[in-house]
């Protein structure tokens, strides 16, 4: 089965902000909750950061992140720039499903449209 991969790839601006302040921007510290306390309702702030990266051919989950951890590579179609899979990305697999690499296994994420994902719909959450 086929299974699309994003993750949140800084750009250099992103980089630059967060280097130039003494003052943590407020996406950054949203950011930085989510790779503390990775969970569905954490990542929904950030949702719009996230980009498709990869599609990894694999049996499940599990060896989903074993090849985009330690390949074969001839199982990852690259998209753009990937890193390793961790904490805080998100699988979506060709039925629909949508996952949250956790620190120890997954959860699907029930509240994410994939559609928005694939297209890159999502907008950044309003302050309140």
């Amino acid at each position: 089965m086929k299974y699309d991969i994003y993750q949140i790839q800084l750009t250099e601006e992103q980089r630059d902000d967060i280097n130039s302040s003494e003052v943590m921007p407020k996406w950054y510290k949203s950011y930085m909750d989510m790779r503390m306390n990775a969970g569905e309702s954490a990542i929904m702030s950030i949702l719009h950061m996230y980009k498709p990266v990869a599609t990894i051919e694999a049996k499940d989950l599990d060896d989903v992140f074993e090849i985009g951890n330690i390949g074969p590579e001839s199982a990852i179609e690259r998209l753009d720039r990937m890193s390793s899979i961790s904490v805080g990305d998100i699988i979506i697999s060709y039925t629909g499903t949508v996952s949250l690499v956790k620190s120890l296994g997954f959860e699907e994420m029930l509240n994410v449209d994939k559609n928005k994902m694939k297209n890159n719909e999502n907008k950044p959450l309003q302050s309140a």
